[in-house]
């Protein structure tokens, strides 16, 4: 007796046009004032509900841990570059401003020298 196969996923792509429309969002490190960007990501998640798209939290979070020296158990996005303003967005939820800070640690500082020493 055969199984059934499993259904089968069907991916529904974002017309390039209109990812193109979208502003990215950019993510800084707080450290630097020049050359501060440590990743853009394009706006590809869509908020439940409504027609505003941004990106996951967990994801963003987890590029820039990786971008950080595997940062996972210290960093964390806020919404300004003190970090004073955490971001309120659960894990599982959409980032939607156009601007977030990575810190790691307790502040700023605490990977200042990294993002130059470690690609050179």
């Amino acid at each position: 007796m055969a199984t059934a196969a499993p259904p089968r996923f069907k991916a529904h792509p974002i017309p390039p046009t209109e990812l193109n429309s979208r502003e990215q969002i950019e993510f800084l490190h707080p450290g630097y004032s020049a050359i501060n960007v440590l990743l853009f990501l394009p706006r590809v998640d869509r908020k439940a509900d409504t027609a505003t798209f941004g990106v996951y939290h967990r994801t963003a979070l987890l590029a820039c841990q990786i971008i950080a020296d595997n940062a996972f158990d210290t960093g964390r996005l806020t919404l300004d570059k003190a970090g004073q303003q955490p971001v309120n967005v659960p894990l599982d939820g959409i980032l939607t401003e156009e601007t977030y800070y990575f810190i790691v640690g307790d502040g700023p500082g605490m990977y200042l020298f990294f993002y130059f020493y470690s690609f050179y």
